[in-house]
């Protein structure tokens, strides 16, 4: 467990390098795209995908650009594709709270088909979960710790996000596109074989690796959008190539979830470069690595956050 505790490290990029990116190195060899998720019943005002292709400037898309963007659109977009995604919801949960569910939990892609057809709503999932247990905690998974998320998968302010994940994304990838898509890092062993890499992010994780603070910057108010101003610009600075028309975009979002769908562009560096991203970070693990933990663990149910 002490091995995947993430070292805290500034966003600086490397000295002399002509073209640099969160990762302090080169700017990635393949396309990354992030996915600020959500589960709302109007999702698609809150969907938002930032691309950043080699050599080209970020790009930011929200669901309801035209044309508007739903779960099955996004799964055509991320089954077509090639590169790196990371999806802002959780892919798992935790161990004790699957197995108290009567879901597998040695199997992840069994995990997702058990959960699909366990649950037909995401109420269902959040009333089989709750009433919390007798210390009135919710399961959280080790990588929730770990990475310092806010939240546990099926907490009532996440729950949606985490079961239109599984179910309206995940299982669509795992039964339509399988054959192209590795989701990481329980697909470590065959990553190298297939075109798209699928991983689990969060923004708040990466504002936390880094030693900034991880709110404050969602909100109307003028001292929230200067936050949000000054993520942009410290983005900018170590490299990320933001246009103005998408930094103006994002600082306008009054809720912060254009600026999340950015943040997750560091860790989608991260994840398509993990040897790279190692000579900055030492604690940071590679996929197989990851999943070789979980495995160890008794774990692979619970998924892993890319930071």
């Amino acid at each position: 467990m002490a091995a995947h505790a993430a070292k805290a490290t500034r966003f600086v990029p490397a000295e002399g390098s002509a073209r640099s990116s969160p990762l302090g190195g080169p700017a990635p060899d393949r396309p990354l795209y992030t996915v600020d998720f959500s589960g709302a019943a109007r999702y698609a005002a809150k969907l938002w995908v930032a691309c950043w292709q080699p050599g080209q400037p970020v790009a930011l898309r929200r669901g309801t650009d035209a044309p508007p963007l739903d779960y099955a659109g996004l799964v055509d977009d991320i089954g077509a594709s090639v590169g790196v995604w990371l999806l802002d919801f959780p892919f798992g949960l935790a161990a004790e709270l699957v197995a108290a569910q009567g879901l597998p939990t040695d199997d992840w892609p069994a995990f997702v088909a058990a959960f699909v057809a366990r649950y037909p709503s995401a109420a269902a999932f959040y009333l089989a979960t709750h009433p919390l247990p007798r210390d009135n905690r919710e399961a959280r998974r080790w990588c929730d710790r770990a990475a310092r998320t806010p939240m546990a998968p099926h907490n009532r302010r996440l729950y949606r996000q985490t079961y239109h994940g599984l179910r309206d994304v995940l299982w669509p990838l795992l039964t339509r596109h399988a054959s192209r898509v590795a989701v990481l890092p329980w697909d470590a062993p065959v990553a190298a074989e297939r075109p798209v890499w699928v991983a689990e992010g969060c923004p708040a994780s990466v504002l936390k690796r880094v030693g900034l603070a991880a709110q404050g910057y969602k909100g109307a108010s003028a001292a929230a959008r200067a936050a949000r101003e000054r993520l942009l610009g410290l983005l900018r600075a170590v490299g990320l190539p933001l246009p103005r028309a998408v930094c103006a975009r994002a600082a306008d979002d009054t809720e912060g979830d254009a600026l999340d769908a950015l943040l997750l562009l560091v860790a989608a560096a991260r994840c398509a470069a993990p040897t790279r991203a190692a000579r900055d970070d030492p604690a940071y693990l590679d996929h197989a690595a990851r999943r070789a933990w979980l495995a160890a663990a008794g774990r692979l149910v619970e998924a892993d956050v890319y930071t």
